[in-house]
């Protein structure tokens, strides 16, 4: 459902429909993705982060619907280190994050190591991650 729409989310995930339990929408995931650039990354938009958030949850609540929430997954950056600060507030960034998705209406889903408040890791050459996007970049 990376880029469907509120009212089709509705359509599937409202239970007198018996399809969907629920939909993963991926349009929060590229605030900071300039022209849609997913390896190009630059500072995200906090404002436009709320706004996506804020109508995904009103649009879905207002029509039945029912989100599935997420910060990260494997093809994302960390959250903490993405939306947070990794360094001297990483613990209250985390605590953060993770309150901040506890309290929207909807399913959370936490990446593995979200609930530690794992950060990205620190390699310094593109060869040392061995993943698949990586490699086939």
């Amino acid at each position: 459902m990376s880029s469907t729409t509120v009212d089709h989310c509705i359509r599937y995930t409202n239970p007198d429909n018996k399809e969907l339990d629920m939909t993963f929408s991926f349009h929060h995931l590229k605030v900071d993705y300039p022209n849609g650039e997913k390896w190009a990354l630059a500072p995200f938009d906090f404002l436009k982060l709320k706004e996506i958030l804020s109508y995904w949850q009103t649009g879905m609540y207002a029509g039945g619907g029912w989100n599935a929430l997420f910060w990260c997954n494997h093809d994302q950056p960390r959250v903490v280190s993405r939306y947070g600060d990794d360094g001297a507030y990483r613990v209250k960034s985390a605590k953060m994050l993770a309150t901040a998705i506890h309290m929207m209406q909807g399913t959370p889903y936490i990446y593995q190591g979200e609930e530690l408040g794992m950060t990205n890791p620190k390699f310094t050459d593109i060869s040392s991650y061995r993943d698949v996007e990586s490699l086939n970049m």
